[in-house]
């Protein structure tokens, strides 16, 4: 049965040691003592205090979700992505100027400094650069 006091299960002892605590506690020895705070309360000053390791499963956790993203993100960039561009050190010379020129002619006809700039030097009736 529960005690009507503690937190502890009623036994003949924790019975016993109620009715000494409501006597003069000097008579009571310091294991008694120990019993009925241990009746009473569910744990310590110390044992409330002590650090507690849950933080670790929360670091762990933050890890792990960290490091399954960036195994998606590196998925999705490297094998997923079909249409990923090579980098400038993986081109051919032939790449590189066809990729100049087309930037060169998109400059032209977005009419990018048509006074003295690179468009004032193209012809856009002939559609060639002038001489």
């Amino acid at each position: 049965t529960q005690s009507t006091w503690g937190f502890r299960e009623s036994s003949e002892a924790s019975v016993a040691l109620g009715k000494k605590e409501l006597g003069d506690w000097t008579q009571m020895s310091l294991d008694e003592k120990k019993q009925i705070y241990r009746h009473n309360f569910c744990c310590t000053f110390e044992e409330m205090r002590a650090s507690r390791q849950d933080w670790r499963m929360i670091v762990g956790g933050v890890l792990t979700g960290l490091s399954i993203a960036t195994m998606m993100y590196w998925y999705v960039q490297r094998l997923a992505n079909p249409l990923r561009e090579k980098k400038w050190t993986q081109r051919t010379p032939e790449e590189i100027h066809e990729r100049e020129m087309k930037q060169l002619y998109r400059m032209v006809f977005m009419n990018w400094s048509p006074i003295d700039g690179i468009a004032s030097k193209f012809d856009f009736e002939k559609n060639r650069w002038k001489d």
